[in-house]
């Protein structure tokens, strides 16, 4: 048996192996629809209640106050100073 030859044969063969046990029967799934089952759209009443929700939900304000640091003016920093 030679040095370093059957090393990459061997890794391709595992390699093929394992893809042909993983990757096809997740495609046929795939293919059947079987994975995703089908629901019901929402209701309008469970619509607007989901909207009341978050509207009354305060850490979701569409307004929100930024602080930001600003430097400051040379007549401040004199003021402050005296």
């Amino acid at each position: 048996m030679r040095s370093g030859s059957s090393g990459p044969r061997l890794f391709a063969a595992v390699c093929t192996a394992f893809w042909l046990c993983v990757a096809l029967p997740a495609g046929l799934q795939a293919q059947t629809g079987a994975s995703t089952p089908t629901r019901p759209a929402p209701a309008d009443g469970e619509i607007a209640a989901a909207l009341a929700k978050v509207k009354a939900d305060p850490n979701l304000a569409q307004e929100r106050k930024t602080r930001t640091l600003r430097w400051r003016q040379k007549d401040e920093q004199a003021a402050t100073n005296r």
